[in-house]
């Protein structure tokens, strides 16, 4: 279980999903859904479907969409590297 405590959060968060649920890869979903997140409140969501796979595409996408979280089940070191 992880545990974020934050006195206040404004940022947007994705999660790559497969089928509805978190997907076990990554760069392997269907889409991402994103979260706009404000004064600690969901404001906004979206199911946004990705381009086409690339390495090293979809991390330079989210960040172009504002995305400063991803919660994923697992990703390779490059996107990690892009992410940093």
């Amino acid at each position: 279980m992880l545990l974020v405590l934050i006195k206040k959060m404004d940022t947007k968060i994705a999660i790559p999903v497969v089928n509805n649920a978190l997907s076990s890869h990554f760069g392997h979903c269907e889409q991402f859904y994103v979260y706009e997140i404000k004064n600690n409140q969901i404001i906004n969501t979206q199911a946004m479907t990705p381009p086409e796979h690339a390495p090293g595409l979809y991390p330079n996408w989210l960040a172009g969409l504002g995305v400063k979280i991803v919660i994923a089940g697992g990703i390779g070191q490059k996107a990690i590297d892009i992410f940093n």
